[in-house]
């Protein structure tokens, strides 16, 4: 369980967003890689995939 705090828009009408907003029905097939310090947003589906490694 995951709780998150702060403040949230909410939108009736999906033209009202100033950004394109991709809903869980989409989100759901892909793994999400965040990398903020680059500013990248992946969305991955098979049959690609990722790995972790520790840097050396």
């Amino acid at each position: 369980m995951v709780t998150i705090n702060g403040p949230f828009a909410v939108f009736t009408e999906g033209e009202s967003a100033e950004l394109s907003v991709l809903g869980r029905d989409v989100t759901n097939n892909f793994s999400v890689i965040y990398d903020y310090p680059n500013r990248a947003v992946a969305l991955l589906a098979r049959p690609h995939y990722y790995e972790i490694k520790r840097a050396s």
